[in-house]
């Protein structure tokens, strides 16, 4: 029997340090220990863990690394219907960890996220604990070690890739757009889109100083020319719309709102980690996923050899 999920492809944007140096010259030393460290991210009466994190290979042989987010809460139960259609009270409390699936491609840092089920972590909440587990870990080794080996800080950016198709179905239901801001941030081996923003995503940034930057287009009317450039930035901006819906609202559309969603079929007979592994099987053809350039290419080869040494520990 096999159950359909939808699954969401971001990019885990992550550089390090004052030089932006590309997250896999710190796999070995950060990336990889952090996401297998025992830090989670508390909220409230929410924790955010990661479990199952492990190295697997796609049908490239390239590496993967794939585990679970899990969301570890309690639900409480203040009312139900009986039996008799009657409304009444209650007073339980149940357990619950509803889980997302990711998978990270580590050749071009295009990610899956697959939810297991209502309630389960967001591309959001995947980013928010990626920053607090990388923060925790960085500060336990830098607290033990000299200056010159210390960690240097990671900027981490976890942005969904949208689509044509995904923006026109987002903007069905827009009236006007009022605003549509490009955010920018260093990039971690993905060619700079120098097509239509010539050299502000980097080096005018680095020019002057700057981690982060943005531009403004005012009330853009042609929204396939919207779409086009969002699907070819293919999540190295952040965009978020400003616009008024058909219902008069003025709402902003974020990136998570206006990412493609896949539809794929899982077994329902699998172990968590087969579960993971059957991911990358059902969209690593995924033309996003496949996605590379030479940047890429270089930076993998030079950093393979700080992938292959954990392998062991997975089995």
């Amino acid at each position: 029997m096999s159950v359909e999920r939808v699954a969401q492809i971001a990019n885990f944007n992550v550089v390090i340090g004052e030089n932006e140096a590309p997250m896999l010259d710190y796999f070995d030393t950060l990336i990889y220990p952090a996401f297998t460290s025992d830090f989670s991210r508390k909220e409230k009466d929410v924790e955010y863990l990661f479990k199952g994190v492990k190295l697997v290979q796609d049908k490239n042989e390239n590496f993967v690394l794939v585990g679970k987010l899990v969301k570890k809460t309690v639900l409480d139960v203040c009312s139900d219907i009986d039996h008799e259609g009657k409304l009444i009270e209650k007073d339980e409390h149940y357990s619950s960890a509803p889980y997302s699936t990711f998978a990270i491609f580590l050749k071009n840092h295009r990610m899956v996220l697959v939810p297991n089920q209502k309630g389960s972590p967001t591309l959001a909440s995947f980013r928010s604990t990626v920053c607090r587990v990388f923060s925790e870990y960085r500060k336990q080794i830098n607290e033990n070690v000299d200056d010159e080996k210390k960690i240097p800080e990671p900027i981490v950016k976890v942005v969904g890739i949208p689509s044509v198709k995904s923006m026109r179905e987002a903007l069905s239901t827009v009236e006007r757009v009022h605003e549509l801001k490009l955010r920018f941030y260093p990039l971690n081996g993905d060619i700079d889109f120098a097509g239509l923003f010539g050299n502000m995503t980097t080096e005018l940034r680095k020019t002057v100083g700057s981690k982060n930057g943005e531009t403004i287009l005012k009330s853009p009317k042609n929204v396939e020319g919207i779409a086009k450039v969002l699907e070819e930035a293919a999540g190295t901006v952040e965009p978020v719309l400003t616009v008024t819906t058909k219902e008069k609202a003025k709402v902003k559309l974020k990136e998570n709102e206006i990412t493609e969603r896949y539809k794929i079929k899982l077994s329902e007979d699998n172990s968590f980690e087969e579960e993971s592994k059957e991911v990358v099987k059902e969209t690593e053809g995924l033309n996003l996923i496949e996605y590379s350039n030479e940047n890429h290419e270089n930076i993998y080869k030079r950093n393979k050899e700080k992938i292959i040494k954990f392998v062991s520990k997975n089995s």
